[in-house]
């Protein structure tokens, strides 16, 4: 199904080729601003200094590359949203447990909506006849090899503050009030918050692409004058054709619908009267959330603001927050492809590494089971679809469960003189997110999904090993009382996709 010229392979990064435009754009937004205001124009467009269209690249091709990166995007950003979620402590003291839970759910919401416009975007691919998408970039790594600064970190105000600058609007969007903290954020963090990308660039550019031509539809989410910033950045016309579009049936036999996802939200954009115009309500909604100009009152933006502000407030606040790593490893796992040495924070424990492991399992089964949903045909595989779908579902409960875990587990060993003294606890550990690249064809991730699950059955069997533990198998209560059940749940699990293979 996959266009010969965009190619069906994905296991390279597609954030990869926009590395030069991510490092080198402020100059340039800088010199763009100064003959706008020569001009005496206010184009609040040319703060999103949209991404350049390669000379080799035709709309299709320019379409793909740009959703691929998109869909990177939203990967990691959910994955960094849940890591910061997971790092808050919801059990810390009276009065300020409620905030903290309350920047608990409203991290865990975000992430959820991310994860809704990653299925989003795989709708978008398969409407130009392209297979899904779910790899992520490089996160592991030094900051200055990445293209942009993702990274697992507990929350804190450096943290809150760059996913403000990621969510954040065009500044006609934000109140004078805010823009004074805005600016503040930018001094926060330095040379590395000048890569922070607003991720609304990428999806103004698709809206551009997806419309029929260079008249914007009614439905047109920027101020008018911005119409004239686009044709200048995009010349020769990038407005895909209606042949790019795969035919409305073969598009809704495969494309993600809310009602096989129950995780996802109700509001997910999949049906519409053709691909073209269901694609531009989907583009208009991924913005309207944070990745755009045109933010709701509850977007991602307002909701970081927030948790920002009140965590700039409060001297306690750090006091919600685990002591855990940024970018937890386990030694020998590849976090993604890409150049660069794998770097992070490598988790010792031995029975903690275990639990690291059996993370990154679940977590890549989970991927393996949404791109192998979306590969089905909902017509003649309907069952099949589903299951496929509801297996993503338990996968995404075992991550939570276990990755809520893992910061209240020791991330190294302890010495022999404090193994019983918590005064003396080390840093905890945290969820890896290692091994996401997936192979391109049914046949490889069947053969990926068997390694998988034997790689499983040797973690469940290490953490229910009878034998006395090691001493330095520290465990915390309420982890260890829920333990036993949770490897049961997960071994039944295994079997069942075992039984469903044979």
């Amino acid at each position: 199904m996959a266009s010969k010229n965009s190619g069906s392979k994905t296991q390279g990064s597609a954030l990869a080729p926009l590395k030069s435009y991510f490092h080198g754009r402020s100059p340039k937004v800088a010199r763009k601003h100064k003959k706008v205001a020569e001009d005496g124009s206010t184009n609040t467009c040319l703060e999103f200094d949209l991404p350049p269209c390669p000379a080799e690249f035709g709309a299709k091709e320019f379409a793909v590359s740009l959703l691929r990166a998109g869909a990177e995007i939203e990967h990691s950003l959910a994955v960094q949203y849940l890591y910061a979620a997971y790092s808050i402590d919801e059990t810390s003291h009276a009065p300020r447990n409620l905030t903290s839970l309350e920047w608990k759910t409203h991290l865990r919401l975000v992430a959820r909506e991310e994860m809704a416009h990653l299925v989003t975007v795989q709708n978008l691919l398969l409407a130009l006849g392209q297979e899904p998408h779910l790899n992520r970039g490089p996160m592991h790594r030094a900051e200055s090899e990445l293209p942009l600064p993702f990274k697992l970190e507990p929350l804190n105000q450096k943290s809150a503050g760059k996913y403000v600058l990621i969510e954040s609007p065009t500044d006609d969007q934000i109140n004078d009030a805010d823009k004074i903290v805005m600016k503040e954020i930018k001094l926060l963090l330095g040379k590395h918050g000048s890569r922070v990308l607003r991720v609304g660039k990428i999806y103004a550019a698709l809206y551009w692409l997806f419309l029929e031509n260079n008249d914007p539809d009614p439905d047109w989410p920027f101020p008018d004058e911005c119409v004239e910033t686009f044709k200048k950045r995009y010349p020769r016309s990038v407005h895909l054709r209606d042949k790019d579009f795969i035919p409305l049936g073969e598009y809704q036999d495969r494309a993600a619908d809310p009602r096989e996802w129950g995780v996802f939200e109700s509001s997910t954009h999949v049906d519409g009267a053709s691909p073209r115009e269901t694609a531009l309500a989907s583009l208009r909604w991924i913005m309207s959330q944070g990745e755009g100009p045109n933010a709701i009152e509850e977007s991602h933006f307002c909701r970081f603001l927030k948790i920002y502000k009140e965590f700039a407030e409060d001297s306690h606040s750090a006091d919600m927050v685990m002591n855990v790593p940024v970018n937890p490893r386990i030694k020998g796992v590849k976090g993604s492809r890409g150049a660069g040495r794998e770097t992070g924070t490598l988790i010792t424990n031995r029975r903690t590494k275990q639990w690291g492991a059996l993370f990154n399992l679940r977590y890549q089964l989970m991927l393996l089971n949404v791109v192998d949903s979306l590969a089905e045909s909902r017509k003649t595989m309907a069952e099949k679809r589903r299951l496929f779908a509801r297996w993503s579902s338990v996968e995404m409960e075992f991550m939570k469960k276990i990755g809520q875990a893992l910061p209240r587990l020791d991330l190294r060993n302890r010495k022999d003189k404090d193994l019983f003294n918590d005064k003396h606890k080390g840093p905890g550990a945290g969820a890896p997110f290692q091994s996401v690249f997936l192979p391109d064809t049914s046949v490889e991730r069947v053969s990926l999904r068997r390694q998988i699950l034997l790689a499983s059955g040797d973690c469940i069997s290490a953490l229910r090993d009878p034998s006395p533990k090691h001493p330095t198998d520290t465990d915390y209560g309420p982890a260890a009382a829920i333990e036993p059940s949770l490897l049961d749940t997960i071994a039944r699990q295994d079997d069942q996709m075992r039984s469903a293979m044979e």
